[in-house]
């Protein structure tokens, strides 16, 4: 018998109408599709069964139930009950498309697994059956054609339906008990390997790319909860945090209890947090070690996060750690907070710009004054507070040269600076005349005086932060 397509189309039935034995054509039909049905609710009630095991469903317990001979009652009666929903609506033709999307998604998505294994040639990925690449390719692609050719409505729902349910569970964070872990975690982890790779290969330009990631070394966790605050305003919301205990004595186990804590709390404001714990004998040595070993790193901390000590004995590790960290391109950051004011209202901050800063040069590099300007920003921008630019000029002949200058700097490097404030008085009479702020942020010298730090912090009535650059960064990108 023959057809027009049109026929072939609308006409269900042509199979059996226009077949001579259409009885065996029927009782063919009813055996694949009772064999298909068959191997689908068997298969579907296992996964179902398998999801509810692993902690993905609402009800995962009685999901995952099974009879003394293992069969999945509760996920088979589940199924089923869907499969007769679905024939109550006497029209197949509604639900097979969706289906079919769901099978073709799943096709595509076992290609494109496929596709990725044998690019990162992964030793736990060693099949039996080799295949050549380019076939995970054309499977993926003609999966992709063939949904939007059967129906593009219907493939659009089901992409929605799986990136939904994707989503669910990467909120939920499922941690089932399963001995392989999460398998987009090795997954990711060989990806990153091989960006990092690639990106190692490439001239490294940190500048454009640059955000703050802080080694913060501590003898104490106690320091670190009461500046944590402060830390986490600097790193948000793209930087990252290191924090590195330093054991010197027997201190080890008592910092391995303390440090996952402070960890924890910087990652629930969503900041990329990692610690760890040094056995060595001097401060300034663990220090050094950590920066000259995670320098090559790919995600190197670029800023040594440090507080200025009260007891001057520690003053010579911490000159130590300055001048070892600029060889190793690492910028310096010294907090210096102020006993009884704190931080105040987080409203105000005097970015203290030195006089090297308004040369006039075609580098993208400011003498020692990139980072001051860039951790200034950060704290405006998490803070809402407003920049005020200072400038004491002891030479009158300059101030008005100055200003000028600063508006140019302050235009270039897009401050957000509300005032500009250029006095005729030296550098200490500045400090004692300054308009109050929250915070005062000057450039650290290479070789810092610790008792004119503690004067600053005295003249100024005011928390003060030191930056000495690492050449890294550039407030002028």
């Amino acid at each position: 018998a023959s057809a027009a397509p049109s026929e072939l189309v609308e006409n269900y039935d042509f199979l059996l109408s226009g077949s001579r034995w259409h009885y065996a054509v029927l009782a063919g039909l009813l055996a694949a599709t009772f064999s298909s049905a068959l191997n689908s609710l068997v298969g579907a009630s296992r996964i179902l069964q398998a999801m509810g095991e692993h902690g993905i469903m609402p009800r995962n317990e009685w999901f995952s139930e099974r009879t003394a001979t293992g069969i999945p009652r509760n996920a088979i009666l589940v199924t089923g009950g869907a499969v007769a929903a679905a024939l109550m609506l006497r029209d197949l033709n509604i639900i097979a498309p969706l289906i079919t999307m769901f099978f073709l998604i799943t096709y595509g998505m076992i290609n494109i697994v496929i596709l990725i294994e044998q690019n990162l040639q992964l030793v736990s990925f060693r099949p039996v059956l080799r295949i050549p690449r380019a076939v995970p390719v054309v499977g993926t692609i003609g999966c992709i054609f063939a949904m939007f050719v059967i129906n593009p409505v219907f493939s659009l729902v089901a992409l929605f339906f799986v990136a939904l349910l994707y989503y669910i569970l990467m909120y939920r964070q499922l941690t089932g008990p399963v001995p392989y872990g999460d398998v987009r975690s090795s997954l990711f982890v060989a990806l990153s390997e091989w960006a990092a790779k690639k990106s190692m290969a490439l001239p490294r330009a940190q500048e454009k790319a640059w955000k703050p990631n802080l080694l913060i070394p501590l003898l104490e966790p106690a320091e670190l909860r009461g500046m944590s605050e402060f830390v986490r305003d600097i790193t948000y919301p793209s930087g990252s945090v290191r924090i590195l205990g330093i054991n010197m004595k027997d201190g080890r186990t008592y910092l391995e209890s303390r440090l996952p804590a402070l960890s924890r709390e910087f990652e629930e404001d969503g900041i990329y947090t990692k610690w760890t714990v040094i056995d060595t004998d001097t401060y300034a040595d663990g220090v050094v070690s950590s920066i000259q070993a995670l320098k090559d790193s790919f995600f190197p901390p670029n800023i040594v996060f440090l507080r200025l000590p009260e007891d001057p004995a520690w003053e010579d590790d911490i000159r130590d750690i300055i001048g070892k960290a600029a060889g190793n391109q690492m910028a310096v950051i010294l907090y210096a907070p102020h006993k009884t004011a704190g931080l105040g209202r987080r409203r105000k901050i005097n970015l203290w710009i030195a006089g090297q800063c308004l040369e006039q040069t075609d580098a993208l590099n400011l003498p020692n004054c990139d980072l001051a300007i860039l951790t200034a920003y950060k704290l405006a921008i998490n803070w809402e507070a407003a920049i005020r630019i200072v400038a004491p000029v002891a030479d009158p002949d300059h101030v008005a040269e100055v200003r000028e200058n600063l508006e140019k700097l302050v235009e270039k490097a897009r401050i957000p600076a509300r005032e500009i404030e250029v006095r005729n008085m030296t550098f200490e009479e500045g400090l004692r005349a300054a308009s109050p702020a929250d915070l005062e942020i000057f450039s650290l010298p290479p070789d810092p005086d610790f008792d004119e730090i503690r004067g600053t912090i005295a003249k100024t009535r005011t928390s003060c932060l030191f930056c000495k650059d690492s050449e890294q960064e550039s407030a002028l990108i």
